[in-house]
């Protein structure tokens, strides 16, 4: 039986990187993307050898798009956002930037075959 890929958008995150680890038992293969701007590669340390890391802004189409060519994912987690509360009353625009993300996924999910996608948010201080 062939092993699924997914990719987990934000993973190098708190509940993205748990995410992936609970997916790796599942036996997938994990693509863990994430531009490490609050993620942080510790967080994944101890499955470094195990998923596929990809450093990448899921706000920037070019970055999201290089890995819909590389591989085919039959599910997407999409965890990659701008959070904290702090963060987001400095910069509150920046928060619209996760709309655009949300689109590209949407998009090349389109272009690139159709896989189921979740897509969650929160924020805490």
């Amino acid at each position: 039986m062939k092993q699924k890929t997914v990719l987990v958008t934000g993973g190098a995150g708190f509940i993205g990187s748990h995410l992936c680890r609970h997916l790796l038992k599942k036996n997938y293969e994990v693509v863990c993307f994430d531009n490490l701007s609050t993620g942080r590669a510790e967080n994944i340390a101890d499955v470094q050898d195990k998923i596929i890391f990809v450093q990448g802004d899921a706000n920037n189409r070019p970055d999201l798009e290089a890995v819909f060519k590389k591989y085919r994912f039959s599910g997407i987690f999409h965890y990659a956002a701008v959070v904290g509360v702090k963060r987001t009353q400095e910069n509150p625009l920046s928060v619209l930037d996760d709309a655009i993300g949300i689109r590209h996924i949407a998009e090349l999910c389109l272009q690139y075959g159709k896989p189921k996608v979740v897509f969650a948010s929160s924020s805490g201080s």
